[in-house]
């Protein structure tokens, strides 16, 4: 007598291993010697998936999926680059990075820019104001929209907001229509901004600070 055999393969992941069980649907029959092919199936939305294992055979999972993962003393193989890795932590912390078997590379240091425009009034007008903490470069850059007589651009630095903290680093005079002035701050103070004085002159201010 001869027949083929049929089964139903359940899967469970514990601790990380996958336990396979066999749950026969009809007895084997010892003289059947036809080989038993097995596929671990998923379910989905779409119908079953089958799953793809690594050569030690561990599940692969979706390059696109995110996983959610809770663990202590977490430890990832090194990552190539179609890896993308997201974490989302509160009181982060990793180990000293070692020179033998860790490296460190930048992909991206992204740009912010912020602009403003102003109409110079009495007394002076703080056309753009910045916190600039968060970026490790900055630059400001002033065009003169419409000009009048000592009309004078200034670039200022404070730990705090209030006006009478900021100080002058550098300062633009004798301003024509069209210019473009560059005020770099030469050192981080949280705080900087384009002030200007020149009633009736109407600047454009663009920071651009780097990560």
């Amino acid at each position: 007598m001869k027949g083929a055999a049929q089964a139903t393969i359940r899967v469970r992941l514990i601790s990380g291993r996958m336990n396979l069980h066999l749950v026969h649907t009809m007895n084997d029959l010892p003289f059947n010697k036809r080989p038993i092919n097995t596929q671990i199936y998923g379910a989905s939305s779409n119908g079953p998936i089958a799953l793809r294992t690594d050569d030690q055979g561990r599940p692969v999972l979706r390059l696109d999926a995110t996983q959610t993962i809770a663990a202590s003393s977490l430890d990832i193989r090194d990552l190539s680059a179609t890896d993308i890795a997201a974490i989302t932590a509160a009181g982060f912390a990793i180990r000293s990075l070692d020179g033998s078997r860790d490296s460190v590379t930048t992909v991206e240091n992204p740009f912010t820019v912020l602009s403003a425009t102003a109409t110079l009034v009495l007394g002076g007008t703080s056309v753009l104001t910045v916190d600039t903490s968060p970026y490790s470069n900055s630059a400001f850059l002033v065009r003169a929209d419409a000009i009048s007589l000592l009309t004078t651009v200034s670039l200022q630095l404070a730990p705090v907001t209030t006006a009478s903290y900021f100080t002058t680093i550098a300062s633009e005079s004798g301003l024509i229509l069209g210019g473009r002035y560059l005020l770099l701050p030469p050192m981080s103070m949280r705080y900087a901004r384009i002030f200007a004085t020149g009633i009736g002159s109407v600047l454009t201010a663009y920071y651009i600070g780097q990560v």
